[in-house]
């Protein structure tokens, strides 16, 4: 019984890692979950500014962005 508990969390842990995962290099924006922009050619200040430009335009959704993989 311990290998089968054992190897469902394993299970659990490999697919939370691979669907929360960002890999892509550059800026990516989400609102809600949805990817709504990917750049690559933005500079991490720019990449702050286009975050909190959406965020204030876009109050009622939850909106995330992420450069070169690490959540800002």
């Amino acid at each position: 019984m311990f290998p089968k508990v054992v190897s469902f969390f394993v299970i659990i842990l490999l697919i939370s890692f691979s669907t929360n995962s960002h890999s892509a290099q550059g800026y990516e924006l989400f609102y809600n979950g949805q990817r709504v922009a990917h750049k690559t050619n933005m500079n991490l200040y720019q990449s702050i500014g286009n975050l909190h430009a959406g965020i204030k335009m876009h109050p009622d959704k939850v909106v995330t962005g992420y450069y070169n993989s690490e959540r800002i």
